[in-house]
């Protein structure tokens, strides 16, 4: 079984290399991300953003450890992670985050992430 670190790796991975396939099995269907900006996206708003290239990371890596907890059907994941992103063809955008992921193990046994806070730690 994959553990929830490894799997937020792959998660990770897969919203750089849209890779839809993985993002559709790693994300519930209520699955709702809290931007650092404040706004809150859907799974048809992010994930459609991603495959219609309007939301685009250049870049979204972990710095340092990703720390887990987790019981029986819930979990949560928490790093610090240096991202490029632009959004709506605007020039890209550098953040550094914390990241807090809430996982729920589904009937299958399988985690998938449920809710996304991204909070910028850059100060103007």
């Amino acid at each position: 079984m994959v553990g929830l670190p490894s799997l937020e790796r792959e998660r990770l991975r897969a919203i750089v290399e849209v890779d839809l396939e993985t993002l559709d099995r790693i994300h519930t269907p209520g699955f709702v991300l809290c931007t650092p900006s404040g706004a809150v996206w859907d799974r048809d708003r992010y994930l459609g953003g991603l495959g219609d290239g309007s939301i685009r990371y250049l870049r979204f890596e972990p710095r340092g450890e990703i720390e887990a907890v987790e019981s029986a059907d819930a979990g949560a994941v928490r790093c610090r992670s240096e991202i490029e992103i632009t959004i709506g063809g605007e020039p890209p955008h550098h953040l550094d985050c914390w990241h807090l992921d809430v996982y729920v193990r589904g009937g299958d046994g399988l985690w998938r992430c449920h809710w996304s806070q991204a909070t910028d730690t850059i100060r103007d």
